[in-house]
């Protein structure tokens, strides 16, 4: 498609308007996949499909059904589509002010008995907007309408367009019924466009009626203003049962001279909490806004399954009031659910995680969650060259309350979108494996709130870990063959600090091509150098830090996560690009490291997918250790890129290459160790192909990953069919 004219104008929507296009491709326009896959599964000429269904039975249904699924018959030019088509797109032209524009075709014809069509589009000048009138005889209407004139869509000067009337009408409703006028619509809001006046100019009549009337009793009818409503009374029923509306409460209870709750026996809920995710204040004009913000915020708290918001006129007063009714259905009290899982590192594994929900267990709308989780692995046992089986099991519980703990008036005067939550989490783990049996132990308390519905902040304070690593572990017995540092990250520690996270999700805003933004910043150690002379800590021979004889480790650490997706206008494609990168410093006096289930790693299903998870890197060292160890360092980079693609409504393929690496600040083998001339010599890539099954309530992703640059072999790219890795996960890897 050719596209003339001065003005800059989206083909792309142009082309919604051809009927005939040509088959759908993939990878970026280069293969018809779906055309290759039908004429791959059509029939065979020489056979009906009745005779093939009864010579292959099996066979034959399951190739009938893949090509149903997979498949798309070829695009047959017909030239009557071209005609109707250069009509729709003259009418499309037309709503985007181009009323003289010119719109020619060409058919192109190979000897491959292919044909191309060419359209030409030819927009000419367009139209303007010259003037704009506003007419009502509603004195509050016009005002309003003057008042808020600026942000509307129809200025002077602007490229007529019919989509910035509807768009015009949106706002103008929306602004209507935050001042008052709940019966407004956009039906009260028609147009007259005047194209006659020359030189290309429109002048826009905007012209806003009243609402008709019916008197009681009476079939006659009577035009007069939009009425404004004010709030009157507010009713909140907590035990509202869809499927019997007309059970009556037996109680009520009065808050506030505003709020009365309405129910059955007992109120479950304490009031309090349900008031602050109410909008409503009695005296207040009705607002859309204030309806929309309670009924997010009812959402937002996971309590209740059914919320419903009524309103019921009260006209017989001088000033139109309205009654509100908040109607709640509970979710289930408790919940149980088990998510499985697949894998494999070392050697074949599973697990799963039991949760336990309990909803409102102190009347204040807290949910506590109890986690369960258990893995086992077959893991390779280096001393006698056999196998055995490696666990990592423990309990978690959070729970959440929907206000921020011990700051209730700070809660009180945040902004409407806000939703402040605190999320106290407290989890022990044991893991066992072949170098070393530990147990971690943490306790966090977190303060979430939103700046906007796509903005999150988070802040734990305080952020606690207690390791132990028992005195058997045979790791204990190798870390002379390691470097100072890393020999240190991995002996008992317990360390106390604060952590804030940042999280930018654009998604939410149903952009285009969204942006998701994540960050973390966990300062770790601060207490332990303002009380390093109250006489709490200890010192050992090298001058760190020891309380109750554990050391108290001292740590920076900052990663960031930036993910943009590309949503590519051919058949449901996806472009997603990922960057990460994170470092870890430790500070303060002696021996310091930062502890071992601090540092950063990678390979694995969310990594490099060409290496199992924890066995990449560090830099370009190779088992220099010759311990079978987790591979760790203080600094990470990963660079990501995925192409996704439609197969069949519910399976999803994907071609992938990842890039990246950890490095360490220390260490003995200085192959481990991040040096800014070399680094880039030392990123490993990967490239391969995947599946995603989206059962609607979850996407499981099979990954097949092959190391094509490993960081050890300088410059050299490779290719073993038979290194493949298999990544098994739940959900997208990014």
């Amino acid at each position: 498609m050719k596209i003339k004219g001065n003005y800059s104008f989206d083909g792309d929507e142009l082309k919604m308007y051809v009927k005939q296009k040509p088959n759908n491709t993939i990878l970026f326009g280069t293969w018809k996949f779906y055309l290759t896959a039908y004429n791959f599964l059509n029939k065979k000429k020489d056979e009906t499909e009745e005779f093939q269904m009864q010579k292959h039975k099996l066979f034959t249904n399951i190739r009938l059904r893949s090509k149903e699924a997979i498949g798309e018959t070829p695009v047959i030019l017909d030239t009557t589509k071209i005609i109707y088509s250069i009509k729709q797109m003259q009418s499309y032209l037309q709503n985007k002010g181009y009323y003289h524009s010119e719109i020619h075709y060409e058919i192109k014809y190979s000897k491959s008995k292919k044909a191309n069509v060419i359209y030409s589009v030819i927009l000419n000048e367009p139209y303007i907007i010259d003037v704009i009138k506003a007419i009502s005889d509603d004195p509050f209407i016009l005002s309003s309408y003057k008042q808020f004139a600026e942000s509307s869509p129809l200025q002077s000067g602007r490229l007529f367009d019919a989509d910035l009337l509807n768009l015009e009408r949106l706002r103008l409703t929306e602004l209507y019924q935050n001042e008052g006028l709940f019966d407004f619509s956009e039906y009260f809001i028609h147009y007259q466009v005047d194209t006659t006046i020359g030189n290309n100019k429109v002048n826009i009549t905007l012209i806003i009626d009243n609402p008709m009337f019916k008197y009681k009793g009476s079939d006659s009818t009577v035009v007069a203003h939009h009425k404004r409503y004010k709030i009157r009374d507010i009713f909140i029923q907590t035990d509202f049962i869809p499927t019997n509306p007309n059970l009556p409460s037996t109680d009520s209870l009065l808050v506030d001279s505003m709020y009365t709750f309405i129910y059955r026996d007992t109120l479950h809920y304490k009031p309090t909490p349900l008031i602050k995710a109410i909008y409503f204040k009695k005296g207040d004009y009705y607002k859309i806004s204030n309806h929309n913000r309670t009924y997010s915020q009812l959402t937002e708290l996971g309590i209740f399954n059914f919320i419903k918001i009524d309103y019921r006129r009260i006209d017989s007063d001088t000033t139109p009031k309205m009654d509100v009714l908040i109607k709640l259905n509970a979710k289930k009290k408790h919940s149980i659910s088990f998510e499985g899982q697949a894998t494999f590192r070392e050697g074949f594994g599973g697990g799963g995680i039991i949760v336990f929900k309990t909803k409102n267990p102190f009347r204040g709308l807290e949910q506590i969650e109890f986690n369960l989780r258990g893995f086992a692995e077959s893991v390779k046992n280096t001393a006698t060259n056999g196998r055995i089986i490696g666990t990592d099991i423990g309990p978690q519980i959070s729970i959440r309350i929907p206000s921020l703990l011990f700051f209730p008036k700070l809660s009180k005067s945040l902004w409407s979108e806000a939703y402040p939550k605190t999320i106290i989490s407290t989890y022990f783990n044991y893991q066992n494996r072949q170098e070393y049996r530990r147990w971690i132990y943490s306790f966090s308390n977190t303060y979430q709130m939103n700046e906007s519905s796509w903005k999150t902040h988070k802040l734990s304070i305080p952020d606690i870990t207690l390791s132990y690593i028992d005195k058997n572990s045979i790791i204990l017995s190798s870390l002379s063959t390691l470097s100072p540092r890393l020999a240190f990250s991995f002996q008992n520690y317990v360390n106390a600090g604060i952590k804030y996270s940042y999280i930018f999700n654009s998604q939410l805003k149903k952009e285009k091509n969204p942006v998701l933004f994540m960050t973390n910043i966990n300062i770790t150690g601060l207490l332990g150098s303002l009380l390093n002379y109250t006489g709490m800590f200890q010192k050992d021979a090298s001058g760190a830090q020891l309380l109750a004889g554990i050391r108290y480790s001292k740590f920076v650490k900052l990663d960031g996560d930036f993910r943009k997706y590309f949503n590519l206008k051919r058949k449901e494609e996806q472009l997603v690009l990922r960057s990460y990168a994170g470092f870890a410093l430790p500070f303060g006096k002696g021996d310091i490291a930062v502890p071992f289930d601090k540092l950063f790693y990678s390979g694995g299903a969310n990594g490099i997918r060409g290496w199992k998870v924890r066995t990449l890197g560090p830099g370009a060292s190779r088992d220099s250790n010759n311990i079978a160890i987790d591979k760790l360092g203080e600094i990470k980079l990963e660079l990501n890129a995925e192409y996704r693609f439609r197969i069949t409504d519910m399976i999803k393929g994907a071609v992938f290459t990842d890039a990246g690496n950890v490095w360490r600040l220390q260490d003995n083998d200085d192959k481990a160790v991040f040096h800014l001339n070399r680094f880039y010599k030392e990123i490993a890539v990967a490239g391969g192909v995947g599946l995603r099954f989206d059962l609607s309530f979850l996407v499981a992703r099979v990954d097949v990953g092959w190391p094509i640059r490993k960081p050890y072999k300088n410059d050299v790219w490779e290719f073993h069919f038979n290194e493949a890795e298999f990544n098994v996960g739940i959900g997208y890897p990014f």
